[in-house]
């Protein structure tokens, strides 16, 4: 069964700590080896859903807009 951060017991990294490190980290055990879903995109912003293959954890990145080049 994999968790979630509603169902989870574990000490999940803050939204800060998840950014710090480009959300290419597990926020719920910190190993790196983590898959994500394809973009979903629509109203200016982006979602991912994403796995750790460690722990199973599962999570929804989500990216904003913020400009262009």
């Amino acid at each position: 069964m994999s968790a979630t951060p509603e169902n989870d017991k574990r000490q999940w990294a803050s939204d800060k700590e998840h950014v710090q490190y480009d959300g290419a980290r597990c926020p719920a055990c910190g190993e790196g080896n983590i898959e994500g879903d394809f973009v979903v995109t629509g109203g200016g912003v982006a979602q991912q859903r994403m796995s750790c293959m460690d722990c199973e954890a599962q999570w929804e990145d989500q990216y904003r807009l913020v400009g262009y080049f």
